[in-house]
């Protein structure tokens, strides 16, 4: 947690950003959209799961990739509906 601002994801959940929040090095209170569109996808539960089974010098690189599959799914999935609706 930096300062007194909680991160991203305890902002987003309205919960209280404590000391050794998991996801707080990972989803500052500045880029709330990155946190939002992971949590959207994989959930905040599974996200902290997979967190804490990973090496802590192993964790950045986990977030960015699932920051980049969470960015592809929505994409994938905003292209094939308004396919769909183009094929109709």
């Amino acid at each position: 947690m930096g300062g007194n601002s909680p991160c991203a994801s305890c902002k987003l959940l309205r919960r209280r950003c404590a000391k050794d929040c998991t996801f707080a090095p990972y989803f500052p209170s500045h880029e709330p959209q990155k946190f939002a569109i992971v949590h959207k996808v994989f959930g905040a539960s599974n996200v902290s799961k997979m967190l804490q089974e990973l090496p802590i010098h192993q964790r950045a690189d986990a977030v960015s990739s699932l920051v980049y599959e969470a960015n592809a799914r929505l994409l994938k999935q905003k292209y094939f509906a308004s396919k769909c609706k183009m094929n109709k």
